[in-house]
């Protein structure tokens, strides 16, 4: 994977790993494999902003997201410095299936733990002052906004509310929705 990151490749690893063993899984993860694809991940995005071609980002979340779908594997993506930040900088407003594969990933990180909330909230932070955006949620408010695409809107609105449903204690709640509120969310949905 380290020596030819290519989609294919991409795409090998994540039909063995929806047969691998428990403990070729454990294996995977004790030689970095989690890291190894966050870091690919964070290089696709940055190749992507001029080449525009999305398809690596797509395959390394579709890994991503079957990794999530184990507890073990939850933990080990939470165990990577900055593996939230590295998630959310591939948010797209134009690219409907990289977006809402994003969702869900994040989606299952949240719903995880309140150490995957504020991993979010402050990625969110990262990405307003990388992006030069006004407020943290920029992003999601802009896609309600601005997409025509009925599916990417939908997922932003369902994304938003297992952001607030989420397993997250009530001073947190308060907080987003507060946020959200006064970033004009409730113009957007109207």
């Amino acid at each position: 994977l380290k020596n030819s990151p290519s989609v294919i490749t991409i795409q090998n690893l994540r039909r063995w790993l929806m047969k691998a063993s428990l403990a070729d899984l454990h294996s995977f993860f004790l030689f970095d494999g989690v890291n190894v694809l966050l870091q690919m991940l964070q290089v696709a995005e940055l190749c992507s902003r001029t080449t525009k071609s999305y398809a690596k980002q797509l395959e390394i979340l579709r890994v991503i997201r079957l990794i999530c779908k184990q507890k073990e594997g939850i933990q080990e993506i939470l165990k990577v410095s900055n593996a939230v930040t590295y998630v959310l900088f591939n948010i797209h407003p134009n690219h409907v299936d990289l977006t809402c594969l994003i969702f869900e990933v994040i989606g299952e990180l949240l719903w995880s733990s309140n150490v995957a909330l504020e991993l979010f909230l402050c990625s969110l932070t990262k990405l307003k002052a990388e992006k030069s955006h006004s407020f943290r949620f920029y992003p999601f408010l802009y896609i309600l906004r601005q997409s025509n695409n009925v599916i990417m809107v939908e997922n932003t609105v369902m994304f938003l509310n297992t952001l607030v449903a989420s397993n997250v204690d009530s001073k947190w709640k308060v907080i987003i929705k507060s946020e959200l509120l006064a970033c004009g969310i409730r113009d957007c949905l109207e």
